[in-house]
């Protein structure tokens, strides 16, 4: 073999081995990278990052924290819109996807006849595991109404939007499942001295929107 001929397999054997420590790199490098957005998953699932942590039913959080909060709302109020799309969120990611507070939602329909099939459809949505998400679409719905948004044909319209079963969701409307859920909502509402909404009671003491998180802090502290 030639001087020549050496200096190039010389060169090609570096090639190769360059090319296989590059291929090794970008394959460890992927490794690292789907390790690292499994581990985020499970962080985001752990620490109740979601929209709605540990929701059941009409309620979410911890069960078992030691403040417990109660909303009396109206869907044709706009002031509980306002606590729902804008306020609700940072208290989820401060209080409840913590576990310092369990929080539960009542309708208290006493605006407008369409409160109350508004209502009765949140409880509907429940049935498929959807309460929380179709309320938000029930007040986002009232933000810039150019027609009435409580419709049967609205009320389908969003739970198709949030992928449910449109069918089961329009029986439970046309049956009046909720019906008597609403009245008891109210009627418990009523019982516990509410007369405007949105309401809310922070381990039982009464107060509203404004007075929220202060009192949060203030029965958390007490409760440690």
């Amino acid at each position: 073999m030639s001087k020549r001929q050496e200096i190039r397999e010389k060169r090609r054997r570096q090639q190769v081995r360059q090319r296989i420590l590059t291929i090794g790199l970008v394959a460890v490098a992927a490794v690292i990278l789907v390790v690292v957005m499994i581990v985020s998953g499970l962080n985001a699932k752990s620490s109740g990052t979601s929209a709605h942590p540990m929701a059941k039913d009409n309620s979410m959080g911890n069960p078992d924290a030691l403040v417990k909060v109660e909303e009396f709302s109206d869907f044709s109020c706009s002031h509980c819109r306002d606590f729902s799309l804008q306020q609700e969120p940072g208290l989820v990611k401060k209080y409840i996807a913590t576990g310092k507070v369990y929080f539960t939602f009542y309708t208290f329909s006493f605006l407008r006849p369409q409160s109350l099939d508004a209502a009765e459809a949140v409880y509907c949505a429940m049935d498929q595991g959807k309460f929380w998400e179709y309320k938000d679409a029930l007040f986002a719905s009232t933000v810039n109404p150019l027609n009435e948004p409580f419709t049967k044909v609205n009320f389908i319209s969003y739970a198709q939007k949030l992928g449910m079963d449109t069918t089961a969701f329009g029986s439970c409307l046309d049956t009046g499942k909720y019906k008597q859920r609403v009245q008891d909502d109210l009627a418990l509402g009523k019982s516990k001295g509410v007369e405007g909404t949105p309401t809310f009671f922070v381990n039982g003491q009464m107060v509203y929107a404004g007075e929220l998180e202060t009192t949060i802090e203030n029965s958390l502290k007490t409760a440690q």
